[in-house]
């Protein structure tokens, strides 16, 4: 990635912080998708591996958090893209089948998807249009 990207990202991610909805980055391919992996981690940001896990951390009073998007999980991080402006997320636990209930306390916190752009575009060819419902939204210059 350029380093005129690199910056634009690492600018990006100081932005999302109290943002009252989910943030996206969208990479163009899967290398540029690692490193905005290794950016996000390296500005302090908590990988999370799915939605489930995401809506259990939000609980904590200061959470940094991201999880990246992959055709398995389109729906649970749907669900929780379009119910975190409400205040409170509800999923229902795959395993147990009881539900996961957190309401984010989003004042200096961030929730930050990061995904392909095939991803994107075949979540959304499936029904889930992520776009309608993010906040922030970060691409590279072309």
């Amino acid at each position: 990635m350029e380093p005129k990207n690199r910056s634009s990202f690492i600018t990006f991610l100081e932005h999302i912080l109290s943002s009252r909805d989910v943030s996206l980055a969208i990479a163009p391919d899967g290398e540029s998708l690692k490193e905005l992996i290794d950016l996000a981690l390296a500005h302090g940001i908590t990988q999370c591996n799915n939605a489930y896990e995401m809506v259990r951390k939000f609980e904590n009073p200061d959470f940094d958090l991201f999880v990246v998007l992959d055709t398995n999980l389109p729906k649970p991080l749907y669900d929780l893209v379009a119910q975190y402006p409400t205040g409170q997320v509800q999923l229902n636990d795959p395993e147990t089948l009881k539900p996961i209930v957190a309401n984010p306390r989003r004042e200096n916190n961030a929730a930050l998807i990061i995904a392909e752009k095939k991803v994107i575009n075949a979540a959304q060819a499936a029904g889930f249009n992520f776009l309608q419902h993010v906040g922030l939204c970060w691409q590279p210059i072309q």
